[in-house]
């Protein structure tokens, strides 16, 4: 097993973000969260397999508030539920997309026909949210949604513009746009994802 020492450092501030990881030799791709970053290691969280062995060179894609990282790197090695990355370079360019952040404590609620979906939000970003849900939802729909946060209720409308395989659990991941129409609600929400993205 790999030891692991994190730091902070220029970097940090691109922790709990949503990445892209791919593996060069075969083309495959993975996202999941970068858990650390610094100018020699990355430390990510992954959302499904990716099969890896030590020395497998891969390319890893970040996007910060203004800034997104390349990286060129090598697979090192494996803790539970991460995987640990040797980083070769960092090359910096304006960031091409908003910065998705992992989410923490906020539920969801939402009506499909006659179905109530319950569950978890699983990232969020200025213009939208990704969940996990059990039903399988309908590319470019809206639906009526109620977010229950730590700091008070929005309800909006989600229409979804992505939409992931299922999971080992039986789980969709579905990304999407997040409308706000009443003004108290707007301002709670941007209030909490400007807190979380800059945490």
């Amino acid at each position: 097993m790999v030891e692991w020492v994190g730091n902070q450092d220029i970097y940090s501030r691109f922790r709990g973000l949503r990445m892209r990881v791919t593996l060069l030799k075969s083309l495959t791709s993975c996202t999941g969260w970068i858990t650390d970053l610094t100018s020699e290691n990355a430390l990510l969280t992954l959302d499904g397999e990716f099969l890896s062995v030590p020395g497998d060179e891969a390319f890893i894609e970040v996007h910060g508030l203004d800034t997104s990282l390349h990286i060129a790197a090598a697979m090192a090695g494996e803790f539970p539920g991460a995987v640990v990355f040797n980083v070769h370079s960092i090359r910096t360019t304006q960031a091409s997309e908003a910065p998705r952040k992992k989410a923490e404590h906020i539920r969801f609620e939402l009506c499909a026909g006659t179905d109530i979906v319950k569950g978890e939000v699983n990232d969020i970003s200025e213009g939208g949210i990704g969940i996990i849900c059990t039903v399988q939802l309908e590319v470019d729909r809206e639906y009526p949604i109620k977010l229950q946060t730590p700091i008070g209720e929005t309800r909006g409308s989600f229409r979804v513009r992505h939409i992931g395989g299922r999971n080992k659990a039986y789980e969709y991941r579905v990304g999407g746009t997040l409308s706000v129409a009443d003004r108290v609600d707007q301002a709670r929400w941007r209030s909490l994802v400007q807190k979380r993205l800059a945490a």
